[in-house]
């Protein structure tokens, strides 16, 4: 939101957030980049805990009814509009995304 003052403050969830070597970024960035992909019907972006960096970005794609995953292009597609720090560092296709009972995409490792 932008107050009065003109100044920009970014709302969100801290717990959604990841945390790459000290860079933040929130989960939905990449997942609206993996969902503008043609074949991806939905995503889910969630963190691991790494050793040296902290957390990596894992992904999770349903893809559309009749869809094939060619991840090579996939990856292209997310370098062309990601950070490299951004980049899902595992693309796994799955039938469903893991929702909480609210309906809302669950953002926990699995």
């Amino acid at each position: 939101m932008v107050d009065a003052s003109g100044a920009l403050t970014l709302h969100g969830r801290l717990k959604s957030t990841i945390m790459v070597a000290g860079l933040k970024f929130f989960p939905e960035e990449v997942e609206a980049v993996l969902d503008d992909f043609a074949a991806v019907a939905e995503s889910r972006v969630f963190a691991k805990p790494h050793p040296h960096l902290g957390e990596l970005p894992y992904a999770e794609v349903v893809l559309r009814p009749g869809a094939a995953l060619d991840r090579d292009v996939l990856r292209r597609h997310c370098a062309e509009r990601l950070s490299p720090y951004k980049m899902p560092v595992e693309i796994a296709v799955v039938a469903a995304v893991p929702r909480t009972s609210g309906g809302k995409i669950l953002r926990r490792s699995p």
